[in-house]
This record gives structure tokens, sequence and C-alpha cells, in this order.
């Protein structure tokens, strides 16, 4: 049912935005409640299967951190979020921006205390300038 809400909305926002699937790629961000800000590249659904993001937005993402020399991190471990539901409509992923601890889990990720009072700011704040450069270098390139 959530699947179907969030599957409803995507399709709304890129039907009233007058999109191409084929030529728009979206970011993700889920939890920023760490110091550790790092790129997610697939996620795991509820059976365990996983699905790997968008193959070319990949591979610019990967070549935009080193260029820029981020300390972003790359995510060894997929976790699920509402990506895959996007992607089973065509939509094509780049990345889920999350924060980690230096445990390397989130802390809050899904949970009733990943609220407004729980973010790092510093991390939200990197994570939005990160999203302005990629996005902006994106546009210029693909």
């Amino acid at each position: 049912e959530e699947s179907r809400a969030i599957g409803n909305g995507a399709m709304n926002f890129v039907k009233k935005a007058n999109l191409d699937l084929d030529n728009t790629f979206f970011l993700n961000y889920e939890s920023i409640s760490d110091n550790v800000l790092s790129c997610v590249l697939e996620e795991n659904d509820n059976m365990g299967s996983k699905h790997p993001y968008d193959a070319e937005g990949r591979a610019f993402l990967m070549d935009f951190l080193e260029k820029t020399k981020s300390d972003i991190t790359i995510s060894k471990i997929p976790i699920s979020s509402d990506c895959s539901t996007l992607q089973g409509l065509g939509c094509r992923i780049i990345t889920m921006f999350v924060s980690f601890s230096n445990e390397g889990m989130p802390t809050h990720y899904h949970m009733m205390s990943d609220t407004l009072d729980n973010v790092n700011w510093e991390t939200l704040d990197k994570c939005y300038h990160t999203s302005i450069d990629l996005i902006q270098r994106f546009d210029k390139e693909v």
C-alpha cells in the first residue's frame, strides 16, 4: 500500500512537471542525522534482492566524487528506500544520500527518532551543497 502511494505521488509529480523519464534522473535523501555523509548505489528490497541504481548516473556520480575530491563515502550497505518503487516505474536513480555514524550504521533510519530534533545540520548542509554542485555539473555534462 505504501509503495503504491509513493509510486502514485512520484508519477503525479512527473506528469505535472512534464518530465521525460528517459532523460530525468533522481536523487533521494534519507536520514541525515549522523556525521558521515554517504552515497548508496543500490538497495535491497524486502526479499533481499539487490537493485543497482542507474548505470549512467552511477558512473557520473563516481567521476564527480573523484574530481571534487569529496570525502563522501560510498555505502557498502544496500539499504531499502523508496527508490526501488521508483525504479519499478522507470525512474532513473543516481544515488540516495544517507548519513552514517562512525560505527557504519544510520542511527535513526526509519525509526520514530528520525525527527527534526535529530538532524545533523552540518551533514545536511554538506548534502545540500554537494547536491547543488552535482546537479549543476550533471546538467552541463550529461
